[in-house]
C-alpha cells in the first residue's frame, strides 16, 4: 500500500503528520522557518492533495524550497511535505513541530520492494512507522528496511497496545512488517494515511528563498531517476510539465 499507488513518488514516499490543527501547523513552521531561511511567500491553496502537490515541484535535489500543510479529514491530524526529490525530509519537520508544539507527530515511509538486478533501480524497498513523542524524539519506531538481496528489521522504544506484535517474528524477514499494518496502525490513530481522500485540504505552501546553484526537476526526471514509470501524472491536472523557474 502506498499514497496514490505510488503513482507521485517520491514525492508521497514519506508522509508527515502532526497532531495538532493547520493553523498552528502553520504558524510554527512559519516562525521556524523565519529563524533559518528566507520565506519568499505563504499562499493558501483551496485544494486537495491531489491538486495541490504540483505547486512542490520542481523538486529540489540538495534543499527544501517549499513546504506544503495540508488540513486533513481528521480536525486533530495535519499533514505535512516538502520537495526534496528524494522524497522528503519529514523526520525534521515533523521532530521540530512536535516538540515546539508540545504534541505528537508521525512518520510514515512506505517504499516498495526494489529490483537488485535492475540497473535503473536507485530505490529500495521499505517500511517505516515513527511515532514521535513531546521531546522531538520517536517515542515508538518499527522499520522493514531493504539492502540489495536481504531485508533487515528493528523496532524500538515503547510498544503501542495496536501493535501487532505476533507478526514480527515471522519468519520470512520480509513478512515481520508490511504496509498494512503501517495502515492498521495508523487508523489507530485516527489517521488514513494511504487514502487520498484522507488529505482533503485546503493547503498551504511556504517558499523558501533557493540558495543552491543546481536546477530543480521535474517530478518525471525524479521518477525516472528512481527507475519509475514517468507517465503517471494524471493526478490534479493535465500535464506533468516543469513550471517556469
Amino acid at each position: 500500500m502506498t499514497l496514490f499507488d505510488d503513482k507521485i513518488a517520491p514525492i508521497t514516499s514519506r508522509i508527515g503528520l502532526i497532531e495538532a490543527t493547520p493553523s498552528n501547523t502553520l504558524q510554527t513552521m512559519t516562525d521556524w522557518m523565519s529563524e533559518i531561511r528566507d520565506i519568499t511567500e505563504i499562499e493558501h491553496l483551496d485544494c486537495d492533495l491531489g491538486a495541490s502537490w504540483r505547486r512542490l515541484t520542481p523538486l529540489s535535489i540538495t534543499e527544501i524550497t517549499k513546504h506544503l500543510i495540508v488540513q486533513t479529514t481528521e480536525p486533530s491530524w495535519t499533514a505535512v511535505f516538502d520537495n526534496l526529490a528524494r522524497g522528503g525530509n519529514q523526520a525534521t519537520t515533523v521532530s521540530v513541530l512536535s516538540r515546539v508544539l508540545q504534541t505528537r507527530g508521525l512518520v510514515v515511509i512506505s517504499v516498495p520492494e526494489g529490483k537488485p538486478n535492475n540497473h535503473l533501480s536507485n530505490r529500495w524497498g521499505s517500511e517505516q512507522f515513527r511515532l514521535v513523542g513531546l521531546d522531538g524524539q520517536d517515542s515508538r519506531w518499527i522499520a522493514l528496511t531493504q539492502d540489495g538481496n536481504r531485508w533487515r528489521f528493528g523496532a524500538g522504544g515503547e510498544v503501542q497496545d495496536f501493535e501487532q506484535t505476533t507478526r514480527y517474528g515471522a519468519r520470512r524477514v520480509k513478512d515481520r512488517f508490511t504496509s498494512e499494518m503501517i495502515s492498521d496502525y495508523c487508523r489507530s490513530l485516527g489517521v488514513d494515511v494511504f487514502n487520498p481522500e484522507f488529505y482533503a485540504g485546503p493547503s498551504e505552501l511556504i517558499s523558501l528563498r533557493k540558495t543552491s546553484k543546481y536546477p530543480g526537476v521535474s517530478l518525471a526526471e525524479a521518477r525516472e531517476f528512481y527507475g519509475l514509470t514517468t507517465d503517471t501524472s494524471k493526478i490534479g491536472a493535465q500535464s506533468d510539465e516543469r513550471p517556469p523557474r
